[in-house]
């Protein structure tokens, strides 16, 4: 009987959440970039609306619009700190979520003529199918602000509750759409186990600097086109230190910046080389090819030809070398 009443109490609240939305909901202007697609057809956004999701504290729930006369929309929910952290925290909507029942779980639906065709949650206690494939992203840390983004992609196959059929359904929506003017990214420390970073803040049209978020990403040189950058969400933070790498190794290193509205744009991509353990100085008569190059005593590798550089000492093919 517990597990039965708390699921009343659940979809009660939820069923409230939809209800209120004519007295507290506000209204934005379609943006031309917008996509929305539902199996393959495009779709355009006429407006959307955004309340606070009153069945539970800190929730948000949002309505995309899909035809002037309401009757076909998106709606997505969830909680401001579970599923709002943006580009760099995407929501996994191919499983359940821990059961809480403070906080609302993320839930996405898709109507046509007033009627169901795709109702999911995270919340295996509304007994809700989930995608099969798909991620789920809505930055901005709180949509009700007015400034967030919403970044969906989901294929749904079973699908009981909505109309039975099987749906792919992408949304990239956003309030705005100018992207962050990323600021300078250098090069701190390098060992041959770690590499120090700072980068100066990046500016936004909208967002202010002080609440723009960074992450950190990187990749042996190596291993590209083979395997996937990894990526390190480091707040509002503008330094940080990679740790656990592998000396005399070249990586790949750069900085994204995301806005409120889940904009995002890249830094300039550092290639940087790890010290040996001996120190770089430690040459063999044989080059290796992740030393072969020219690079800076800090370990950041040029593209420049040698007659273009400035005058300076630099480590070429592991040996360092003087130009006046």
């Amino acid at each position: 009987m517990k597990k039965l009443n708390l699921k009343k109490v659940l979809l009660k609240r939820m069923m409230t959440t939809m209800t209120v939305v004519i007295m507290t909901m506000f209204a934005m202007p379609m943006i031309a970039q917008d996509e929305v697609w539902i199996n393959g057809e495009e779709k355009t956004v006429y407006y959307v609306e955004v309340y606070p999701n009153v069945g539970f504290q800190n929730g948000f729930t949002i309505f995309l619009y899909l035809s002037p006369d309401k009757k076909e929309y998106i709606n997505v929910m969830g909680d401001n700190t579970l599923h709002a952290g943006g580009f760099f925290y995407p929501v996994d909507i191919t499983r359940y979520e821990l059961d809480f029942t403070d906080r609302c779980h993320w839930y996405v639906s898709y109507y046509k003529d007033n009627k169901v065709k795709v109702e999911t949650c995270g919340n295996w206690r509304f007994d809700l199918d989930i995608f099969s494939e798909g991620r789920l992203t809505v930055s901005g840390g709180d949509p009700n602000s007015g400034r967030f983004g919403v970044d969906l992609w989901g294929i749904i196959t079973q699908n009981t509750r909505g109309d039975g059929n099987t749906y792919e359904i992408k949304v990239d929506y956003h309030t705005e759409h100018e992207r962050p003017v990323p600021g300078s990214l250098k090069l701190s420390t390098v060992t041959s186990n770690s590499i120090g970073l700072y980068w100066t803040h990046a500016e936004d049209n909208e967002t202010p600097w002080a609440d723009l978020n960074y992450a950190v990403s990187y990749i042996r040189e190596k291993d590209q086109g083979f395997k996937d950058w990894e990526l390190i969400p480091v707040g509002k933070a503008n330094s940080y230190v990679l740790k656990n790498l592998e000396p005399s190794t070249v990586y790949n290193v750069e900085v994204m910046v995301e806005d409120g509205a889940g904009n995002t744009a890249h830094y300039e991509t550092l290639d940087i080389i790890t010290s040996e353990s001996a120190g770089i100085e430690s040459v063999t008569s044989v080059v290796p090819a992740n030393k072969q190059g020219t690079f800076t005593l800090q370990g950041m590798k040029l593209t420049r030809q040698w007659n273009e550089l400035p005058a300076g000492v630099y480590i070429v093919d592991g040996k360092k070398c003087v130009k006046k």
